[in-house]
Order: C-alpha cells, then structure tokens, then sequence
C-alpha cells in the first residue's frame, strides 16, 4: 500500500489556486495551506435577518468556529449576545445606532411630538383672499 503525502497534494493546489484567488502567487505553499485550513474553520458569515443562525452574523465576520460550533463575534448559540465592556471600540461598533433601528427611530420621533395619536396636521397652505363676488352674475 503506498501512502501519498500532503505535498503532491499542496503542490497541485497551488497551480489551481491563482485562478480563484490570485494573490496566492505570492505565499509559500505552507501559507496557502494554512490559509485554506483557517477557511474551513472560519466559514465567512453572512449578515442576515437573525444573529441566530451558523455561519450567519451580524457584520459578516467569519468569527464562527466549526469544531468549537461557537461565534467569536456574537456567541451564538448562547442566547445572549456575547459582550464585555472592556473595550470602548468593541462597544462603540455594537451599540445601539449601528444597525436599522426600525422601532427606535419612530419612537424617537414620536417623543419629540409627546407621543400624540390620531390629532390631524394643520394645514400648511396659505389661505388665498375670499373669492370676489362679480356683479355681472345676476
């Protein structure tokens, strides 16, 4: 039984390689291998409607790890979004104001105007002068 090494192996991927990613040209083969086992390990994420779904996550990091099955970024599957409040910069990129804030941005507005419901805007036109009365119609 002949047992085939990584090398051949590594050696004709690195001619496949610059076709789909052509920077490679310019790594050794260990760094291309390394780069293709840390793409395995690190799916990219893609943002999506729910923080709660593999190798989806908010900002599109590839932070999900497959062996560990856990997200770097956001800790999914816990329940709760992972975060600590050691870093100003981490908190300044997940606060609120970063994303859609589909329901805030009406309350906001809404408090500006002390939450009033069903009064109707006074009309912004001008009133023109009442409309002569001609003597010709008789």
């Amino acid at each position: 039984m002949v047992t085939v090494g990584i090398e051949p192996c590594i050696t004709a991927l690195v001619k496949l390689l610059p076709s789909m990613y052509p920077f490679t040209s310019m790594f050794s083969k260990h760094v291309i291998a390394m780069f293709i086992h840390r793409q395995r390990e690190h799916p990219v994420l893609v943002s999506a409607i729910t923080r709660h779904t593999p190798f989806v996550c908010a900002g599109g990091r590839s932070s999900y790890h497959i062996q560990k099955k856990r997200c770097a970024s956001c800790g999914y599957p816990a329940s709760r979004n992972r975060k600590f409040n050691w870093s100003i910069k981490a908190k300044r990129r997940k606060t609120t104001g970063t994303g859609r804030m589909r329901h805030l941005k009406v309350l906001y507005r809404q408090f500006k105007n002390g939450f009033r419901e069903g009064t109707e805007a006074k009309s912004q036109k001008r009133k023109s002068a009442a409309p002569a009365s001609s003597g010709a119609s008789q």
